[in-house]
């Protein structure tokens, strides 16, 4: 068998568990290449190489009758169970057998304590050898009833060869295999079906391979096999030279890594920058030894899922560098007065013990106020942290920008979460919360230069990665200018693959965006890392490789112009929520209705405000093919990032005077503002506003704050007259509110014939939420019809002039476009099936282009009139591609 190559059959026939049978082995050492010299000492056995991140090591069991080592072995051998085997020379070991009581215990043991045997076939394990120089080459022998077989090995440092034992005989009818030879016949047949055309150059596209064991041969059949999709980065941690010289061969010149955390706590060292940047040099020395050149690890993971609970890891203030922090934090970063807190000075003022304290109806303002800054003061300081050690890891690296990334899995973006959610021990708590980090906040930071996030959605919900990105790509536009900062993600396999195209629609819409790097999470092989790899998920859906080899081979194709291109600021955006947080759920004393760690769906576990946002923008842009930005407090305050827009919408009801007053100072101006629901009707202290509704011209009751998914019953109807047209009856879901009297002019009433949206110059106010009403409806994944909400939208958006760069005559499909000075690409993304076959594509370029491309179909004809540039898409239905127009 060639073991260097994935070859040979796929098993796919189904079977009963059965208890694995017990076996013997022996093994012998065949050869040392090259020979290590007589005097050369035998170094101990190195780590297993499995996956760092983990806490949870490869078993290794004892047994009381563990055979002595005999006194002149050459080699000792070690099974895990059985240790001290001898061996001399090339001579085999004696027969050692392993017991039904050793499987037992394998099987309680990590991995294979989380791998299910119902749907994986076999149960894991090690032999280890010592001394194991250079690349030691091995035979052992396995034997189950009257079935013997060898399996060769050729290890590496760390002297380990893993092996399967069969767990399921009519699946995998072998009672004993080597990684390799598993993997080749497991996931062999799937792998030699695809092979990307083209790989990019520029973009990082990279995956990981798992080995588990030391085998020379596993690792080499498993780079191979990811190579040939197409990736351009693999990642195959712990880094050594020998490894990073099979990368090469591969024609593989980049790679990744990753370590969990960053060294933080809140004693000295985590405000020590020196003691930061010892830990990054420990994190790139092995990179660095192994002879990975400066920039060639193009991602390194600096966390995952970063977020901590409330009261445990709340600021520790009798340590005086976190107490000199927090002063600095009230004094330079609020600033404001220690007598608003309450306190003598700022140096004195404490830490609010939370919520339950400071956050509830009868608070008072001091105590609010303290609330509030203690809250934020803990993000931001992690957000600190976190720039310190990217700069570190940069020094370290000698790579200036080098991709590195912290993995949100906060998908809304919340920097706070009322309650002992989760794992927080504190059950009993009424201060208990979980914080993250805020997007913006880390982006200004620059608390990493890849913002990053992760897709555990299948290919239905696909049309989130434009959500999102445009969340990522929002707040990479407040980081410091000439910062090097982009963003990325992780795209699942795992969790997709069930349309075909699906992955090709997830990594198209990623890349298309405007992100500048894509990692899949995570080959594996899944036994060894169990229920995160997507291994397995080739046995029943081997097509899945070739929807992300057709991926890869279309971003190299656009690449000229997908690398330089760059999203124009939108003419729409959303006011994106942060101060409104820390009020939710109040007066509950231990709340646990909101979870935005791990929580993919934006329609659950969150809040009215927030769900808005999602159905705005899945109106607009998902939809309505209209680009939408999202805007931060903080930016909001400031008059050249709001010009740039033509509408906002508002949604959140605790926002800072000064983001209302420079919001309402633009609409003056002639920007379209728009206020739903509840918004902008206390300041982030909970102290309730008028402004909004004063600006708005209504003295209104709006609807109160409420959870979603909460009733998604119809409240009412609306309709909607504006600029002459009429819209048909829509409904409204959730809660609504009453306008009791306006000065303006009423825009759209209710079926009770009372107001619900009504319009002062140009600020409205829509006493319901339209977004939530969209995204609740039935069907509201891709409704193309006019009875929902989006018909005020479309309204509200044409009495604002509001423009498409690039319109395409197909519902629910989204075409997004990055410019350069080498000009134009256009992503074509047909969210949910509704076919690109013959679709027209019209473009605003500002050019008349000297050539059209389809990454796909190659050279496309075209016809620029009044600056419009259409062409007709191939009549193939792609679920995506990438159509470049150059200057």
């Amino acid at each position: 068998q060639n073991q260097s190559m994935f070859l040979g059959a796929l098993v796919l026939v189904s079977g009963a568990v059965g208890q694995p049978e017990p076996f013997t082995w022996k093994c012998r050492v065949t050869g040392v290449t090259p020979a290590p010299p007589p005097s050369t000492p035998h170094p101990a056995p190195a780590d297993l190489d499995v996956l760092t991140s983990t806490s949870h090591p490869p078993p290794h069991l004892d047994t009381a009758d563990a055979p002595p080592r005999p006194p002149k072995s050459d080699y000792t051998w070690s099974d895990g169970f059985n240790k001290g085997v001898g061996s001399n020379g090339t001579e085999w070991t004696r027969v050692v057998a392993v017991s039904a009581k050793n499987i037992t215990a394998a099987r309680a043991a990590y991995p294979n304590q989380l791998i299910n045997l119902h749907s994986f076939p076999g149960v894991v394990f090690h032999l280890t050898v010592s001394p194991a120089v250079n690349l030691t080459s091995v035979e052992c022998q396995w034997a189950s009833g009257s079935w013997t077989a060898t399996s060769p090995g050729s290890l590496f440092a760390g002297g380990t060869l893993g092996a399967i034992l069969s767990a399921n005989r009519t699946t995998n009818p072998v009672p004993v295999q080597s990684f390799a030879e598993f993997n080749q016949q497991r996931y062999g047949k799937a792998f030699a079906a695809v092979s990307a055309k083209k790989r990019p150059v520029k973009f990082p596209v990279v995956d990981r391979w798992i080995n588990g064991d030391s085998d020379l041969n596993c690792l080499t059949a498993g780079i191979k096999a990811l190579s040939d999709l197409g990736l351009n980065g693999i990642s195959c941690e712990p880094v050594n030279a020998q490894k990073w010289k099979l990368l090469l061969a591969n024609k593989q010149n980049l790679t990744s890594g990753a370590t969990y955390s960053p060294p933080c706590g809140d004693s000295e060292p985590c405000y020590n920058d020196t003691f930061v940047e010892q830990w990054a040099e420990k994190q790139a020395a092995p990179y660095l030894s192994a002879g990975v050149p400066a920039g060639a690890v193009v991602t390194y993971a600096l966390a995952d899922e970063p977020g901590w609970y409330w009261p445990a890891a709340m600021p520790n203030l009798s340590h005086p560098a976190v107490r000199a922090d927090w002063t600095h934090y009230l004094t330079d970063v609020v600033g404001l007065p220690a007598s608003d807190f309450g306190t003598a000075s700022l140096s004195a003022t404490p830490l609010s013990p939370g919520r339950w304290a400071g956050g509830q109806a009868n608070s008072s303002l001091q105590q609010r106020r303290l609330f509030y800054w203690t809250s934020r003061y803990s993000a931001w300081r992690a957000s600190q942290h976190f720039a310190t050690s990217t700069k570190a890891l940069e020094k370290a690296f000698q790579a200036p920008g080098m991709g590195i990334y912290v993995n949100f899995n906060n998908f809304a973006g919340r920097f706070y979460v009322p309650g002992p959610i989760f794992h927080n021990n504190q059950k009993t708590n009424e201060n208990a919360a979980m914080l993250s980090f805020d997007f913006f906040e880390f982006a200004r930071a620059r608390s990493a230069t890849l913002l990053w996030t992760e897709d555990w959605f299948g290919d239905a919900s696909a049309s989130l990665w434009s959500f999102l990105g445009t969340k990522l790509r929002s707040a990479v536009a407040v980081a410091p200018k000439g910062g090097q900062v982009e963003y990325g993600g992780y795209i699942v396999p795992r969790a997709g693959g069930q349309r075909p195209g699906g992955l090709q629609l997830k990594a198209l819409g990623l890349i298309g965006g405007g992100a500048k790097a894509l990692k899949y999470f995570v080959f594996g092989p899944e036994y060894n890392f169990p229920s995160n790899c997507y291994s397995e998920v080739l046995i029943g859906n081997p097509g899945m490789l070739k929807s992300m080899s057709t991926a890869h081979t279309l971003i190299a194709e656009a690449e000229p112009l997908l690398w330089p291109g760059r999203r124009a600021a939108a003419e729409v955006a959303v006011l994106y929520p942060r101060s409104a947080e820390t009020w939710d759920e109040m007066g509950v004393p231990l709340p646990s209705a909101i979870a935005d760690a791990t929580e993919t769906w934006p329609l659950s576990h969150t809040v009215d405000y927030f769900a808005e946002v999602y159905g705005l923008y899945d109106a607009l842009t998902v939809q309505g093919n209209v680009p939408c930005d999202f805007v931060d407090e903080d930016g909001a305050t400031e008059a050249a990032v709001l010009g740039k827009y033509k509408v906002i919408f508002v949604t959140e009801p605790n926002i800072p005077d000064a983001t209302v007053t420079a919001l309402l100072a633009w609409a003056a101006k002639g920007g379209t503002l728009v206020f739903v629901g509840n918004a902008a009707t206390a300041d982030p202290y909970n102290v309730p506003t008028p402004a909004a509704f004063k600006a708005a011209g209504v003295v209104a009751e709006p609807p109160a704050r409420s959870l979603v998914p909460g009733n998604p019953n119809i409240t009412a109807n609306v309709t909607v007259v504006l600029n002459g047209s009429v819209s048909l009856p829509f409904p409204v879901r959730g809660p609504r509110g009453n306008i009791t009297s306006t000065s303006g002019t009423v825009v759209a009433r209710f079926d009770d014939d009372t107001p619900a949206v009504t319009k002062t110059g140009t600020v409205y106010y829509a006493a319901f939420w339209p977004g939530l009403s969209h995204a609740l409806q039935p069907g509201a994944r891709c409704n193309a019809s006019q009875t929902t909400s989006s018909v005020l939208l479309d309204l509200l958006l044409e009495s604002a002039s509001v423009e498409q760069p690039a319109a395409i005559d197909r519902p629910c499909t989204e075409t997004p476009i990055l410019t350069s000075a080498e000009g134009a690409v256009v992503t074509v993304l047909d969210w949910y099936g509704f076919g690109l076959a013959g679709a027209t594509l019209n473009v605003s370029l500002g050019f008349t282009p000297s050539r059209v491309s389809s990454a796909a179909h190659g050279t496309m004809s075209s016809k620029t009139v009044a600056g419009v540039t259409s062409v007709t898409l191939a009549p193939q239905n792609d679920t995506a591609d990438f159509i470049s127009f150059y200057k």
